[in-house]
């Protein structure tokens, strides 16, 4: 069909920016859901906050925080929360200060925080565990980043969304890539973000 030349041309020509820009804008945001009734896939990409962006109580750029300690793999600076994975950094989770999660539809159950009680990595540097505070209740919501398969998952209990207090959530501790928060252990080595009870 040969559109050029006719009235619709214009149309169909903001109809495709509109597609490339939506397509554009979540590439990207880098997100990727693959939505069940009990798991969130949500894939880190690399770090898609805007050049130039300053957010509040910024301080200026140090050399000393621009490249963290080679044995690093995560870290918490002006509001956000990175991995290192071969020399690539990637966004975990957003302060609600510099992006609020209304902004960002995709971000509905994981990426904003209001705040990361603890976070922690694996002895061998594969596995991020960390918390986001995401209200001002005293709880948050566990999450495992994958840095081998690049992928962040949600930390569960038979099948649900794991959520504790503030106070069980710095208990979280690695023995080698499992972990245990409270009285919560993960089941297998390959998975750990999926517990299973030590009583």
């Amino acid at each position: 069909m040969n559109l050029e030349g006719t009235k619709h041309e214009k149309a169909v020509l903001v109809v495709l920016a509109y597609i490339i820009g939506l397509t554009s804008g979540f590439i990207g945001f880098g997100i990727t859901q693959g939505l069940t009734t009990q798991t969130i896939e949500v894939t880190a990409t690399p770090e898609f906050i805007p050049d130039g962006y300053t957010s509040p109580d910024t301080p200026p750029p140090s050399e000393e925080a621009a490249a963290p300690a080679s044995e690093e793999v995560a870290r918490y600076e002006d509001g956000k929360l990175y991995a290192y994975v071969h020399g690539d950094r990637f966004v975990l989770s957003l302060s609600s200060e510099v992006m609020p999660v209304e902004n960002v539809e995709g971000f509905a159950t994981q990426g904003i925080h209001k705040k990361i009680p603890t976070y922690s990595t694996s002895a061998d540097g594969r596995f991020v565990h960390f918390c986001e505070q995401q209200t001002d209740a005293d709880e948050c919501t566990h999450f495992i980043f994958d840095a081998d398969e690049n992928v962040i998952q949600p930390v569960s209990f038979d099948g649900k969304k794991f959520i504790t207090s503030i106070s069980d959530a710095l208990t979280a501790a690695w023995q080698g890539d499992t972990i245990t928060i409270g009285l919560y252990s993960s089941a297998a080595v390959a998975t750990p973000w999926k517990l299973q009870s030590l009583e």
